[in-house]
């Protein structure tokens, strides 16, 4: 080989070390998007519609997806004051769930945003239901107590019963008596009381008025009475055993006929034989 054309060979070589030979621009990726589309449609599976306050209550919803792309759904639940209530939230068994403790209607929504880089391709409405909280019935509350308590002369007694009522928390028991003595008796455990009450300075037969309130959503009350008689204090005019300021037939049958008022034939204590005399034999004023 010639030396001019060793000379051009080397050339060459150093100039392609050099990177001046045979670089070329790097090719332009194509960054063209993806135009891929998804739709969702949602409805409710589980919306009820009314409810009895206090009681949980869960809405469900299931989404049907054409396309691939992701959704967030955001629950709301608006209480009848406008307030937004605070409720439990799974995402994954698409479920909103929460206890109203107002009455009235509670609106619940679930609204739905794109979460990703695919076009949703329509907005999706929100889920909207109105839920109506109706008030719980509760029962009146049941005094159970005796109706009489005899005592040979003045002294201090037990006074003692019971509350029944589906709420026996929520109860709020007050007495009354005749002497003038008044105030509030707490429950135990078991929803009944017993306390000691002082008649040592009575000289005529005393009566307990016992009033029971009642009630969590529904206030209701009842009232029970307790004659307590002392042996030789005050008027009896018909001898059946109850005084006559306690008596609601003070003259009606009694010794005379051969009977006493007892709570087998006489329940509410009144002094009036329930068979023929009482027209409201538990004094429930019906």
């Amino acid at each position: 080989m010639s030396s001019s054309k060793l000379t051009a060979v080397v050339f060459v070589a150093m100039m392609a070390l050099a990177g001046c030979l045979g670089a070329t621009e790097p090719a332009e990726e194509d960054v063209s998007s993806d135009s891929t589309t998804f739709t969702i449609e949602a409805q409710w599976i589980n919306a009820p519609s009314t409810i009895v306050v206090g009681e949980p209550v869960t809405f469900v919803y299931s989404i049907v997806q054409n396309g691939e792309g992701s959704v967030v759904a955001t629950p709301r639940w608006i209480q009848p004051n406008f307030q937004d209530g605070v409720g439990q939230w799974s995402p994954e068994t698409f479920s909103f769930s929460f206890v109203p403790l107002a009455l009235g209607e509670h609106i619940v929504s679930i609204s739905f945003a794109n979460n990703g880089q695919t076009v949703l391709e329509h907005e999706p409405e929100s889920l909207v239901h109105v839920l109506t909280v109706t008030e719980l019935i509760e029962p009146a509350p049941v005094i159970t107590m005796s109706p009489r308590i005899v005592l040979e002369a003045p002294d201090v007694i037990w006074f003692e019963g019971s509350i029944n009522h589906v709420q026996p928390d929520t109860c709020s028991i007050r007495y009354a008596i005749t002497n003038g003595d008044e105030g509030h008796i707490g429950l135990n455990a078991e929803h009944s009381w017993r306390v000691l009450m002082d008649f040592t300075e009575s000289t005529d037969a005393e009566t307990i008025t016992l009033t029971a309130t009642c009630g969590l959503y529904s206030i209701r009350n009842d009232t029970a009475t307790t004659e307590v008689i002392i042996e030789g204090a005050g008027d009896d005019a018909d001898g059946d055993g109850v005084m006559n300021d306690l008596d609601q037939c003070p003259n009606g049958i009694g010794e005379n006929e051969g009977w006493a008022s007892i709570p087998v034939s006489d329940g509410d204590g009144d002094g009036c034989r329930d068979l023929d005399e009482d027209d409201d034999d538990d004094n429930d004023g019906v």
